[in-house]
């Protein structure tokens, strides 16, 4: 599964692809908070294609 952080104006900030992140993680988002919100919306049945996590809009490519 890949996910790739964007900011306000649609850059891309890191990507994560099976635990290793690929660029700079924001003060306060760390891997494990990004699945966790993943898997929080999975649970709500919420939309688990784009969420947010802090500032950075989060969406799941694979």
């Amino acid at each position: 599964m890949k996910f790739i952080a964007t900011n306000d104006d649609g850059q891309t900030i890191f990507e994560m692809k099976n635990g290793e992140i690929t660029g700079d993680l924001p003060y306060g988002i760390n891997k494990d908070r990004i699945i966790a919100t993943y898997n929080m919306h999975l649970i709500l049945g919420e939309n688990t294609d784009e969420f947010m996590v802090g500032e950075c809009l989060i969406t799941v490519v694979e």
